[in-house]
Parts: C-alpha cells; sequence; structure tokens
C-alpha cells in the first residue's frame, strides 16, 4: 500500500512541456530505476526519466542500501548527454546537489548539502544523489542521474536507515509528490544544461551557500583538518593548517570529526 497518493505522470509531464526529445515514465516497482536507465543505452539525443513507487535494489555511495516505503519517498533517475569528455565531468553530483537543494528550500525544506552528494536538514539525511556512466563516446558522455528523496518514511525504513534521516513531511512541508518532481525535474534539466556549456564553475558560490562542511573539523581517511570549501573541480578542501588537501568526490568517506 502507498504511503502517499500515486505519482501522477500527466502532471509530471506537464512542468517539462518545454524540455525537448523528453521521455518520461513511472513505474509502481523496480530493482533500480538507475540500472533501468543504465540498460536502456544511448541510443540517440533524448533525455529519460524514469520514476518509481518502490525499488528493490536501490543504492548509494559505495554501494550502500536506499531504504524505502513504498510510495514515502521520490525516487528518481534522469538519463542524459552531455556533450563534454569524460574528464570534464567534475563536480557534476556537486552541481545537482546544488540544483535540488535550492528547489527543495524554494519549497520551505531548510536544505543544506554535505559534501559530496548528502541532502540534509540539521545533520539528518534527506536525501542522496548516486551518479554513473554508460562508456563514453568521441563526442559526448551518457549520464544517469539517480536521486531519492524522503517524503515520509515509516518505522522499519527509519531503522534500516543506520543514521540519523528526517523526511518532508517531517519538515511540514505540504504538497504533491508529483508537482514537487515536476519542480525539481525543470530545475534540474535546465542546470545540467547551464552544465553541459559552462562546467561547475557557475555552481561554485551557490554550493558555498549550502555547503554543510565548511568550518567544520573533518576527518577525510586518515587526514584530519578543516573543511574550507570546494575548489573549482569540486573537490573538498580540507585546511591543516600548514598545507591545505583535495579531495575527490567518491574518493573518500567523510564525516565531522568529534
Amino acid at each position: 500500500m502507498l504511503s502517499e497518493p500515486a505519482l501522477d505522470v500527466a502532471l509530471i509531464r506537464a512542468a517539462l512541456t518545454d524540455v525537448p526529445a523528453l521521455e518520461l515514465a513511472v513505474v509502481e516497482h523496480t530493482g533500480s530505476t538507475n540500472q533501468d536507465l543504465l540498460r536502456r543505452g544511448d541510443p540517440d539525443a533524448s533525455t529519460f526519466v524514469l520514476l518509481a513507487e518502490h525499488q528493490s535494489a536501490g543504492r548509494g555511495r559505495f554501494d550502500r542500501s536506499w531504504q524505502s516505503d513504498a510510495g514515502g519517498s521520490l525516487l528518481v533517475s534522469v538519463s542524459v548527454r552531455l556533450n563534454r569528455a569524460l574528464r570534464d565531468l567534475s563536480g557534476l553530483s556537486l552541481a545537482v546537489g546544488v540544483s535540488l537543494a535550492e528547489s527543495l528550500r524554494d519549497l520551505g525544506a531548510p536544505v543544506t548539502l554535505k559534501w559530496p552528494n548528502d541532502l540534509q536538514v540539521d545533520g539528518r539525511k534527506l536525501g542522496g544523489i548516486l551518479i554513473e556512466l554508460l562508456p563514453p563516446s568521441v563526442r559526448h558522455c551518457r549520464v544517469v542521474i539517480g536521486f531519492g528523496l524522503n517524503v515520509r518514511l515509516g518505522d522499519s525504513a527509519r531503522a534500516a536507515a543506520g543514521q540519523a534521516v528526517v523526511d518532508l513531511r517531517e519538515l511540514g512541508l505540504a504538497g504533491d509528490r508529483s508537482a514537487w518532481a515536476g519542480t525539481l525535474l525543470k530545475t534540474l534539466l535546465a542546470d545540467l544544461q547551464t552544465f553541459d556549456a559552462l562546467g561547475f564553475i557557475p555552481f561554485l558560490s551557490r554550493f558555498a551557500a549550502l555547503d554543510a562542511l565548511n568550518g567544520s573539523r573533518v576527518r577525510v581517511g586518515d587526514v584530519e583538518g578543516v573543511a574550507s570549501g570546494v575548489d573549482e573541480s569540486g573537490r573538498l578542501l580540507v585546511d591543516q593548517g600548514m598545507t591545505v588537501r583535495a579531495f575527490e568526490a567518491g574518493e573518500v568517506s567523510v564525516r565531522k570529526h568529534e
């Protein structure tokens, strides 16, 4: 049984009428929306969007599972071509995080970003982002961007999360998941065009305004220091006093060091 009204394809699509070559679908259940779109491959320049009411094999970074109740989350994957070489995708996950966080803040959720890809409120996880790639061609990359947002979590999903979590209903947001999905996707697809043209640079100051780690003492692997924002490639900067170390997204895990 869904914990929220079912997603409405027509309502979501209505928010995206100005997006060319878009295919959009909602499924009741799948293993992983990201995997479904990866299997679809790169047949043409179309953008594919897939939403699921429930997925049994959702994943986050380092193959961690994503816990959700049927209908209790927004589970979305976007497959899009970017006319950039693989080496020029630095900062993409942060740009996606900025886009989603700004949209959620406009909806009333006081979201911040924990580098590299966690959407959180007061240290509690609201959502996450997972980006995967098909083998790049000479002229472009096909990326699959998956994101999950907690909308209404039951006790079992909270217990299985293994960390402090929060959902949009708990934050007092009223509204419909379909309307939220349309809003988030419309902005995200526009921001992906910006990234495609200009890379991470236009998102640098926007990320800084949302950075949950900046100024905190952190530990990155065996390195301790003060988180000092990110560089123009989206790498986390850790100030150790005598030196500043830069870490690639996906290279290490980051946690606040008590």
